[in-house]
């Protein structure tokens, strides 16, 4: 493979990463096997190692998750400088943060069974326990005095509804 290829193509599967997510359809990369076929697929078509092209997927991944995280602590730091929430509520929002990042990546062995599971619900079930969910969360946030409404959008259009970093509304009007 001549050399200026080997740039070329690994820049080609970075941008189609970046685009994807770019457009909202990242969550097609969240299941392990779609990530692999996709890896596959791309190596195939480009004569490259599948080990290079998932690195290069890891890699954006994890820039990803650092801008979130930089970007999610930018907007609690806004909101305790404009008195919204306190230095001690900011830091227990982290921790929750944490704690569902934590949650979420130990669920990944099992995403596809949890998947399944609630596929496998009728919608009256899901509905149950999306609302369990939702009265859990509510719950910790009456209990340390924070108003849900400032959070009830953050990590899809930020805090109070503004729009998300890619300027979209997320399909809501």
């Amino acid at each position: 493979m001549k050399k200026g290829n080997k740039i070329l193509i690994p820049t080609i599967a970075l941008s189609i990463f970046t685009v994807a997510g770019a457009v909202g359809i990242g969550s097609a990369f969240a299941d392990d096997s779609q990530h692999s076929s996709i890896a596959q697929k791309i190596a195939d078509r480009f004569s490259l190692n599948v080990d290079d092209v998932n690195k290069v997927f890891e890699e954006q991944q994890a820039e990803r998750q650092a801008e979130m995280k930089q970007k999610q602590e930018d907007q609690l730091n806004s909101l305790v400088s404009e008195g919204k929430i306190t230095e001690e509520q900011k830091q227990l929002l982290i921790n929750k943060f944490e704690e569902k990042r934590a949650e979420n990546e130990s669920n990944k062995g099992n995403k596809s069974q949890n998947k399944e599971e609630f596929k496998n619900m009728t919608q009256e079930e899901r509905k149950a326990e999306r609302a369990q969910r939702q009265a859990e969360m509510d719950a910790w946030f009456e209990a340390n005095g924070i108003d849900k409404e400032l959070f009830s959008k953050m990590g899809e259009n930020g805090p109070q509804g503004q729009r998300g970093p890619h300027g979209g509304n997320n399909g809501r009007k």
